[in-house]
């Protein structure tokens, strides 16, 4: 009896907070009474008031469960103590008392806000199947949209970390057949891997193993890497120069050969007092030649426009003429 008057007194301290439970089996409206006041008739099987107290002490302490449960809503913040819990009218929220404040626990009648939830806790382990946004057919909703409003200390919108020691893709974007995967400020990707910059330029790879750059109103270009050992150069605009402006040197180069029915030059088009040097400059048994096999009467010709040609030597200087055919003669 002792055990039973204590949980009521401990209902009735509850009231202000909790308006009510499921319907009870015994109501206390239905006890028997006497002289205005609650009926113990010690014979448990017949006694309503006793069997009433028992079933709430069982939905407290959780012997039993409840289907629901009211809070009444208030406005007035109780006693905050670890544990507690109200309805907040002003918020439609149900809060709970943790350690050091008041935390939403399900979002109420102002929309589906997974804020209360982030105010529980920030970590989501993944521990089953991948968290899915799924949007509805005809609901012209993005399916995720972050906001950085962060302007003072700048972070990052988007943070992927990958284990170092896995092979797994950081982002992986599964596109329809057609259109575009990634959209930014100023540039863009499609699902053919054509992707446009801020001037409508594109870089395109529809082709494996070449690399074709577009502009919207000069010159394309491509590298075709399919070659073994070879890089190739082409353009679908019969482009024909390809200038390096400001690149001054080309190191390690083997060889250079021009175009088979075509004419090949090296020029500069200096003026004053600059030179246009071929030199073989290693030290050692080292030739620079200059080999034609053409069967013109000039095969090799040495010409100055304006000015003569010095040829000097440290050594011997050779001049052979193999053929023994008149006319064919080393003229001096």
């Amino acid at each position: 009896m002792k055990k039973i008057l204590t949980f009521l007194i401990l209902l009735t301290l509850a009231t202000p907070c909790m308006g009510a439970v499921d319907t009870f089996t015994d109501s206390i409206a239905v006890k028997r009474t006497w002289l205005n006041g609650f009926a113990w008739t010690g014979h448990v099987p017949k006694d309503r008031a006793f069997r009433w107290g028992k079933e709430v002490e069982d939905r407290i302490d959780g012997t039993t469960s409840t289907t629901n449960m009211y809070f009444t809503p208030t406005d007035t913040e109780p006693t905050a103590s670890e544990g507690r819990m109200y309805y907040d009218k002003s918020e439609h929220k149900l809060k709970f008392r943790n350690a050091s404040a008041w935390v939403a626990i399900e979002a109420g009648s102002t929309g589906n806000s997974l804020d209360g939830a982030y105010d529980v806790g920030s970590a989501i382990t993944v521990d089953g199947d991948a968290v899915t946004l799924t949007v509805s057919a005809l609901a012209n909703n993005a399916a995720l949209s972050i906001a950085q409003n962060d302007a003072t200390n700048d972070p990052d919108g988007i943070l992927i970390t990958m284990a170092a020691s896995s092979d797994g893709n950081a982002l992986n974007i599964n596109g329809v057949t057609s259109g575009t995967d990634i959209n930014a400020d100023n540039w863009s990707m499609t699902t053919a891997g054509v992707m446009t910059w801020a001037n409508a330029e594109t870089i395109d790879n529809a082709t494996d193993d070449k690399f074709e750059f577009h502009s919207n109103d000069k010159e394309d270009f491509t590298l075709d890497l399919s070659g073994t050992n070879i890089i190739n150069f082409s353009s679908d605009t019969a482009a024909v120069t390809l200038e390096f402006n400001a690149l001054d040197k080309f190191t390690g180069v083997e060889s250079i050969t021009g175009d088979a029915g075509a004419d090949f030059a090296l020029s500069t088009t200096n003026s004053g007092t600059f030179n246009f040097t071929i030199a073989q400059a290693g030290s050692g048994d080292n030739e620079l030649r200059l080999t034609s096999a053409g069967t013109a009467a000039n095969a090799i010709a040495l010409t100055a426009s304006t000015g003569g040609v010095t040829v000097t030597a440290v050594d011997d200087i050779i001049l052979t003429c193999a053929s023994s055919t008149t006319g064919d003669d080393l003229v001096g």
